[in-house]
């Protein structure tokens, strides 16, 4: 059985009114239905805790703009494009078994969401959590892909580490860019961050990311607490990748160290534009392997950076960072 509302659209296709099944003025849902069908509590103004133990599926903005402020669907798998998009009041939400979100925005600008349990979620599509700005507590126990804006301003994030997400190793462009709050990025599994990955993330102190290869462009745009960064194996820089948004914003980014034993290739001097590492900035240092020194004083980009008076190139080997 499916639980559903029946809905007139305009001619256009719009939705223009509501032959509810449903008494709009409920407030608690608890059902056996085996799934949730679209549209299915569409704009349901007093509807709070939901339950559905035996639905495995919740439909196209079933809950689009409703009053819902809990959901338990322990049997769901799947989570249909918008489910719970614009649930203003929504707070918790646990999906022990979803393992597919087909179609973009489930939980886009659910403001007041802060718990969310979904520990067998292996990927999550564009825009999922688009301004959820209270999200805190989360559980992705298998996910290993984040798509393009998931997190979007998720102000209420402090960190994307082991911890919550255990086996991610691909984050695609914008997925975490300004969640102002996060102040650590700490994992051996990511290989892969987008252009933008962590643009505007302002208060970020800790930036640890061995596995990755390439620093894309704008990848940490307006990151200004960091002093040191450490990539191991980056072989790329792309533009704008460590600047903050303007000089006001007064960054600390001063060492900078590439172990690869190819050199990395800069695309720009504009990667380090407003940090102290700029032409007449306090100077940085450029930590690389001996051998590469003079190869990297003469290569494109780089030779202008360390060119600059106050900068300067030293050798890993002997460092504090050997």
């Amino acid at each position: 059985m499916t639980y559903s509302q029946v809905f007139k659209k305009s001619s256009g296709g719009d939705v223009v009114g509501l032959d509810s099944l449903i008494d709009k003025s409920i407030t608690s849902v608890t059902s056996n239905v085996s799934s949730v069908g679209d549209y299915s509590f569409y704009k349901c103004a007093s509807l709070e805790d939901c339950t559905f133990p035996n639905a495995t599926t919740i439909g196209e903005r079933a809950f689009y703009e409703s009053n819902i402020t809990s959901i338990n669907a322990p049997s769901c798998t799947i989570l249909m494009m918008g489910a719970l998009n614009t649930c203003a009041n929504l707070a918790s939400a646990y999906f022990e078994n979803v393992t597919t979100i087909n179609g973009t925005a489930v939980f886009y600008n659910d403001a007041k969401l802060k718990t969310l349990v979904m520990p067998k979620l292996t990927s999550i599509p564009q825009n999922t959590f688009y301004q959820c700005k209270k999200l805190t507590d989360v559980v992705f126990s298998e996910l290993v892909s984040i798509g393009q804006s998931a997190f979007y301003d998720c102000e209420s994030l402090a960190s994307v580490d082991e911890q919550y997400f255990p086996k991610l190793t691909t984050i695609d462009k914008q997925a975490f860019s300004s969640c102002t709050g996060l102040t650590s990025i700490n994992s051996s599994k990511i290989t892969s961050i987008g252009i933008g990955a962590f643009y505007g993330c302002s208060n970020l102190e800790t930036i640890n990311l061995p596995e990755i290869t390439s620093v894309p462009q704008n990848a940490f745009y307006g990151v200004k607490k960091v002093k040191t960064i450490d990539l191991p194996k980056v072989t790329s820089i792309g533009q704008s990748a460590f600047s903050p948004a303007n000089i006001q914003q007064n960054s600390v980014f001063d060492t900078l160290i590439l172990r690869s034993g190819t050199i990395a290739t800069l695309d720009n001097i504009n990667a380090f534009a407003n940090t102290p590492f700029r032409s007449d900035g306090t100077g940085g240092t450029l930590y690389v392997p001996q051998a590469l020194i003079s190869s990297y004083q003469s290569a494109n980009n780089w030779s202008t950076i360390l060119g600059y008076p106050n900068n300067s190139i030293r050798a890993i080997e002997g460092s504090i960072y050997e």
